[in-house]
């Protein structure tokens, strides 16, 4: 009959109910996911909160993710030097903690998982100068250099300047923007020079020799990269660290700075490489030597080649460095690394090229 209530009319309209009730709280879950939880900074406050050692959760959950994965995991931090002091220094703290603290042995020491590496792009000037600002009342005279690289020096096993663009690197690049031709075509010279150099693979001054011997610029462009392969070969690497053992003396009595010596100077010289720029073995050796134990001396000369005459000559110090450099500048031990009879003098001319200044 018409109007008239049909068996199971109530479960259909229970069951209605039930549907709507979950869509409306599913809804809302979802809103105040966005809101409350990983997307927004409030999030960020209430997860804090909401227990008595968040950066151990999250520590838990970075060691989960290194397990899952069978490679190497990198993680960038970019635009860093964008960002105000106390940001930067609470950033670098926590990604310090979260290594620290990641139960699994994240650096791949004693556990399968595999290392994590942390990647950091900024001006390390903002970042010194971060530390610098927030544990202001800890930078006195009495400390054995400035607070902010000694804050570096803890946090960062390697820094890596950027290379230098060669002319030839430049006019490929806004070729590229402007959508023209690029590098006149060399191919057969090319090839040639990669011979040479990969016939020099096992001695580091022949794999530089025969990147010296091109003469052609756009050539030489090219072939960098091959020869910054061959400095990097085992072979290659294991004499370049014998023939490095004779600055030992110029190192400290701590065994971190002489492995960083040895990155540095990896380091430096694949970065000039690339830029064209061949820098004497010793000289490049020396000023890895005051890289890793005066950085802020050599950020000065870096910047001020010409000061190194302010070391050479003491008396002409005090025009040449600031009052904070003064006493490093006028060290023995620092003099006996620039005059060094082994591998320098370091003069001006030669801690350009180091630089990549020239």
């Amino acid at each position: 009959m018409i109007g008239a209530e049909q068996p199971g009319s109530e479960l259909l309209k229970l069951i209605a109910s039930v549907v709507t009730a979950v869509g409306v709280l599913w809804t809302g879950a979802r809103v105040a996911a966005r809101v409350l939880l990983w997307d927004s900074a409030s999030g960020a406050r209430l997860f804090e909160q909401s227990g008595t050692n968040p950066m151990g959760r999250v520590a838990e959950h970075f060691d989960w993710v290194l397990r899952q994965s069978r490679r190497p995991v990198v993680l960038f931090v970019d635009d860093l030097d964008r960002c105000k002091h106390d940001y930067v220094v609470e950033l670098l703290d926590a990604v310090q903690t979260l290594l620290r603290d990641a139960p699994g042995g994240h650096r791949g020491r004693g556990s399968d998982s595999p290392a994590a590496y942390i990647v950091v792009s900024a001006d390390g000037y903002w970042l010194r100068k971060s530390y610098t600002v927030a544990y202001r009342e800890f930078d006195d005279d009495t400390r054995p250099g400035p607070l902010g690289y000694q804050f570096m020096d803890k946090l960062f096993q390697l820094t890596v300047p950027m290379p230098a663009l060669s002319e030839t690197a430049q006019r490929e690049f806004l070729g590229g923007l402007l959508g023209v031709g690029g590098v006149p075509e060399v191919a057969e010279a090319v090839a040639e020079a990669r011979d040479k150099v990969e016939a020099a693979v096992g001695d580091e001054g022949r794999v530089l020799a025969a990147l010296d011997s091109i003469a052609d610029p756009d050539v030489r462009s090219e072939v960098a990269v091959d020869a910054v392969r061959a400095l990097a070969a085992p072979e290659t690497q294991q004499r370049t660290e014998h023939a490095l053992r004779k600055f030992a003396p110029l190192l400290g009595t701590n065994p971190r700075e002489t492995k960083l010596f040895l990155n540095t100077y990896s380091m430096l010289r694949a970065v000039r490489t690339l830029e064209g720029n061949t820098p004497e073995a010793g000289h490049l050796a020396l000023w890895s030597v005051l890289r890793v134990r005066w950085p802020a001396v050599a950020d000065h000369l870096l910047h001020d080649p010409t000061a190194v005459r302010g070391i050479h000559e003491p008396l002409w110090c005090a025009d040449h460095f600031p009052e904070p450099l003064r006493a490093a500048a006028r060290s023995e031990e620092l003099r006996r690394v620039v005059r060094d009879p082994v591998g320098g003098p370091l003069t001006e001319d030669a801690i350009r090229r180091c630089c990549g200044s020239s």
